[in-house]
């Protein structure tokens, strides 16, 4: 059995949606930015602040290696597929689902969020121009998408799970 990636920009849901669909499947469920974070001693601010992107970059790589090789259900951070390598292993290794929701949708929630180094700028211009550079990546792993504005959980992991059964 294929694990299950849950990806999408940042503010989609994937953390939230991801542990109640692992519930749900009874299967193990982590987050890669918790296991990044686990694996180094640091917070995410902490490793872009003092190594880079590029260096954060290389470990989500390894995260994505480790974490795609198993079944369980998997909250990937939205830059993941930024990497060739990551989208690859996605692609072979899991079941991928892509989480949408609009720019206001996405600043609606993230609006009293400061851990985000990537978005300090909290505009509807900022999110829509991320959006539309990740957009092709974002399509070219995933097996479904759900949008999830105006869905409760439970609404988008039926969602997710009748998309897994087919």
């Amino acid at each position: 059995m294929k694990g299950i990636g849950i990806v999408g920009f940042m503010g989609t849901g994937k953390t939230v949606v991801g542990r109640a669909l692992a519930s749900e499947l009874g299967l193990p469920f982590f987050d890669s930015d918790r296991f990044i974070e686990e694996m180094t001693g640091k917070c995410i601010n902490e490793i872009f602040d003092q190594d880079g992107e590029s260096h954060f970059r290389r470990l989500e790589e390894t995260a994505v290696r480790i974490l795609s090789s198993s079944p369980s259900v998997v909250a990937y951070g939205g830059g993941v597929i930024l990497s060739p390598t990551n989208r690859r292993l996605l692609k072979n290794r899991m079941f991928v689902v892509l989480l949408k929701a609009s720019p206001v949708t996405i600043l609606q929630r993230l609006a009293r969020d400061d851990t985000r180094p990537l978005l300090q700028e909290k505009t509807v211009q900022r999110v829509s121009a991320m959006l539309e550079e990740r957009l092709p990546f974002y399509e070219a792993v995933k097996d479904c998408s759900i949008d999830t504005d105006g869905r409760s959980v439970k609404e988008i992991v039926r969602a997710i799970k009748r998309e897994v059964s087919m």
